[in-house]
């Protein structure tokens, strides 16, 4: 409806699923405004005229969305955030002071709970950078910006959840490796369950010092989350349930 023009007698509107097929063509590809006036029969200036049109009520739709289903459908808003509502409020009552910033005379600073949800949004899908500034409409330079920011910030409030052993800490695993497996000497093992892992959901192109930020924050977060809600994020069956219950240990 909010997308959708009446015909005139002068010519046909473009349809409303049409506009949302461009933008979306646009939006995944890239593609130039020339080609797609070609592709779909439109002329450029009415496809650089709504793209923008379309991306707003997008925005206003997902913000709307996420905040019904953080009220409503805390199942499905963990499906895209890969935290629960109440998750999302801990790791923000942990780190808001750190990444809040004061609003200025010329314009509003963004949300430290938008910023949150922003950076979640892309460490559980690896969603690009321009992608995430059309959906949360927020510049692409201030999310390469706040992004490393929080990771940074997350990765200090719960830093306590990846811990590296000392000597003796080393000398215990490896006492219980020889005593337990007969390994003498063996101090740690990867991927002793069989099964590929995959840090981040694709590749995504950072510079080493962001991937470095982001990466060791995905670690933080998973043990956080495997401790804070064991039946939740590690429910019985899945392949880490088995190395957080007390008879394994």
């Amino acid at each position: 409806m909010k997308i959708e023009r009446q015909d005139t007698f002068m010519r046909d509107a473009i349809r409303a699923r049409v506009k949302l097929e461009v933008t979306l063509c646009f939006l995944s590809s890239g593609i130039s405004y020339r080609l797609l006036a070609i592709f779909f029969r439109i002329s450029k200036f009415s496809i650089s005229k709504f793209i923008p049109e379309v991306c707003d009520v997008m925005y206003e739709a997902l913000d709307e969305y996420l905040q019904e289903l953080y009220h409503e459908d805390p199942r499905e808003y963990k499906a895209v955030l890969r935290v629960t509502p109440e998750q999302v409020d801990k790791l923000l009552n942990l780190i808001k002071m750190q990444i809040e910033r004061q609003d200025t005379f010329m314009r509003d600073a963004i949300p430290a709970g938008v910023k949150l949800e922003v950076t979640l949004c892309f460490l559980s899908s690896g969603i690009s950078y321009r992608l995430l500034a059309i959906f949360f409409r927020i510049s692409k330079s201030s999310i390469l910006k706040f992004i490393p920011e929080v990771c940074d910030v997350m990765y200090e409030a719960l830093d306590e959840y990846l811990q590296v052993p000392d000597k003796r800490e080393w000398e215990d695993i490896q006492v219980g490796f020889h005593h337990r497996w007969n390994f003498p000497g063996c101090c740690g093992a990867f991927d002793g369950k069989h099964v590929y892992l995959d840090v981040l959901a694709k590749p995504i192109q950072l510079q080493e010092e962001s991937a470095i930020k982001m990466i060791r924050t995905t670690c933080v977060l998973h043990n956080w989350l495997r401790k804070s809600s064991l039946h939740t994020y590690t429910p019985p069956g899945s392949i880490d349930y088995e190395d957080i219950l007390p008879h394994w240990c």
